[in-house]
């Protein structure tokens, strides 16, 4: 037994994808479901960029918001230390449930103290169950940690530095 079908043919009735480009139009449709329509219980998403306010919502969640274990993000995840003289540092934090492994990431970009003041970053996230440790430093700076606090040694010179640190502990 065979089966012919003509090309171009579309006998189970499957709708055919244009092979133009889709354009950028609200009205568009792609296998019947417009664009900006909902789906179920998945709300639709909007073509427009999403604001950085926090009443702002997607899939049904408010940004800021925390989801069960997971921690709201927060411009505070983000800690920048400015060098007194150029440059800086800048702190990533993990986002991590109490108990769990965190991990803080110091990117240094023309970080230069030319005084003999030490300067610090606060963690978002202080580090509770075990005390963090320097996992690594490219940056040639002298630096300790606490479980809330990152201080960076006045190099009391005008050497500029660059270069990564990780810091791990427990949240």
């Amino acid at each position: 037994m065979s089966i012919d079908i003509q090309v171009g043919a579309n006998p189970l009735n499957v709708p055919q994808l244009n092979t133009g480009s889709v354009s950028n139009m609200l009205d568009t449709t792609l296998l019947g479901i417009a664009v900006g329509s909902a789906i179920g219980d998945i709300p639709k998403l909007d073509t427009g960029a999403v604001a950085n306010t926090l009443d702002t919502t997607l899939l049904g969640v408010a940004v800021g918001t925390a989801i069960g274990d997971i921690p709201k993000i927060t411009a505070a995840d983000k800690v920048t230390i400015t060098g007194t003289t150029a440059g800086s540092i800048i702190l990533y934090q993990n986002l991590a449930a109490t108990g769990q492994t965190n991990e803080v990431y110091a990117f240094v970009s023309g970080y230069e103290n030319d005084t003999t003041t030490n300067q610090t970053g606060t963690y978002s996230i202080p580090f509770v169950t075990v005390a963090p440790d320097i996992a690594e430093n490219t940056s040639g700076l002298t630096i300790s940690t606490t479980g809330t606090v990152l201080t960076i040694t006045a190099p009391d010179a005008t050497t500029i530095y660059n270069g990564f640190i990780s810091i791990k502990g427990v949240i």
